[in-house]
């Protein structure tokens, strides 16, 4: 019977999360937060580039508008990167990124539910790291 609520509950739970979202993280606030917790952690861009671009998807534009998908040429290229701007995007280019959302769908009547045992694993990321001069973002 449980199992049939949490089921039928799903939707609900959907658009509930999306509004938690949209409205307690989508602020200038909690971008702020993100810029000063990525400015404080410089070794995530060594994690990024030695990690976890062998463990997901990563394709990176370049600020001449070129495509790479190679993991060995994204990981050369990214190594090349020293400023402020462009570092703070390859230290956010991970899990990382997954932290608060993670926050947002734990709970006892919530997605993934510790009670029942229920965690949450990322099989499958991918992450675009955009850096034409006018346009530097993560997707």
């Amino acid at each position: 019977q449980e199992l049939e609520s949490y089921i039928s509950s799903l939707d609900r739970m959907l658009s509930s999360m999306n509004a938690i979202l949209e409205f307690e993280y989508n602020t200038p606030e909690k971008a702020q937060e993100l810029v000063e917790y990525y400015s404080a952690r410089p070794n995530l861009a060594e994690f990024t580039r030695s990690k976890e671009i062998h463990r997901m998807d990563y394709r990176v534009v370049t600020p001449d508008g070129k495509t790479i998908t190679d993991k060995k040429k994204i990981k050369d290229f990214l190594s090349s990167f020293n400023d402020f701007s462009s570092s703070l995007l390859i230290r956010s280019s991970n899990q990382s990124l997954l932290a608060d959302l993670l926050q947002v769908i734990t709970g006892s009547d919530l997605l993934v539910r510790p009670q029942l045992m229920a965690t949450c694993i990322a099989n499958w990321c991918q992450f675009t790291i955009t850096l034409l001069l006018q346009q530097q973002r993560v997707d």
